[in-house]
């Protein structure tokens, strides 16, 4: 089947960012207004702030590593430059309700860099995965001897998502097999995702659990900028963000899992008693608003170095 011409695919691409800047406009102007009205005056250090952002962002480059490392166990190679474009400008995608738009974006856009399209969607679809098991597994490591606080059947529940998670994993092969198969019948070609090597699973599963232990690091740095402290031990942070992250992304038609994720984080902020109710509002609101910054602007800057590139190889 032939790619489509540049002049259908340019306005294509067009359409593409517009519908993401709509989607990622309204989140943020949704964001702000929620944030505006809290009402609780910040006492706002910038420093923790900067740090926390800091520290965010090499989390970003980590994950950029341990997505070219599934790459490289698939036998494809993408220099680290060209991976972060197509992962930053690819996690635009997030904002727009479902969220595997994302995951297609990667995929199509590392086609373009003579990825194999296999390779591309299984390290994809792989790394979406690992990231949910492991932030996952981190939760219930963390928060096991405070579930109870939450719901009396929270234990229960723990159990149960423990058994789904590894079954998940076990089935993982024969999931990537069947998406291959699906993928097939939707661009009309055959589509074989192989299944990944031990060795490319275990990587990523290092990468992601450092990835969210850094997360929530950078989270208790975030509220320590925000209301002047962050009483609490460490890991009452990590897995507060973790949580909620996760369970924020499971509702894939939200974007940016926006709504349960900041009530999932100010119910826990509150049961570990690190925040007053207003507090945890205030340090939810603002990290939202704070990480869609931080999310966006990397995909917004590459776009934007595409298009001064463009413009400069135009003939006059």
């Amino acid at each position: 089947m032939r790619a489509p011409p540049r002049r259908v695919l340019l306005p294509a691409q067009w359409i593409a960012a517009a519908l993401v800047a709509y989607f990622v406009g309204r989140t943020l102007v949704d964001q702000w207004a929620t944030f505006k009205t809290t009402p609780l005056a910040a006492d706002v250090h910038w420093w923790p702030i900067v740090a926390s952002g800091a520290i965010v962002l090499g989390i970003y480059a980590l994950l950029i590593q341990t997505w070219r490392v599934l790459l490289a166990e698939a036998g494809q190679a993408l220099p680290f430059m060209r991976a972060a474009r197509i992962w930053s400008i690819s996690n635009l995608w997030k904002y727009v309700p479902g969220k595997l738009w994302a995951i297609g974006a990667m995929s199509e856009m590392a086609r373009r860099e003579n990825v194999a399209p296999a390779a591309a969607a299984g390290s994809s679809v792989l790394s979406v995965i690992l990231n949910i098991a492991t932030g996952l597994a981190i939760v219930l490591l963390l928060g096991w001897r405070w579930l109870d606080l939450i719901n009396p059947n929270a234990r229960g529940v723990a159990v149960v998502l423990i058994v789904v998670a590894a079954a998940g994993l076990i089935a993982l092969p024969f999931t990537l097999r069947r998406l291959g198969a699906f993928a097939g019948q939707v661009r009309g070609r055959d589509v074989q995702i192989p299944a990944p090597p031990p060795r490319a699973i275990a990587v990523a599963t290092i990468g992601n659990a450092v990835a969210w232990v850094g997360y929530g690091i950078a989270f208790m740095w975030f509220a320590r900028g925000v209301i002047g402290a962050a009483p609490g031990a460490t890991w009452q942070y990590v897995a507060v963000y973790t949580a909620s992250y996760v369970v924020g992304y499971l509702f894939l038609f939200l974007p940016g899992g926006i709504g349960p994720r900041e009530g999932v984080m100010v119910a826990l902020l509150t049961a570990l008693h690190l925040n007053t109710s207003k507090q945890a509002w205030l340090i939810a609101g603002a990290s939202r608003v704070w990480l869609t910054i931080l999310e966006i602007m990397p995909g917004l800057l590459f776009l934007a170095s595409d298009v001064m590139r463009r413009r400069s190889n135009k003939p006059d």
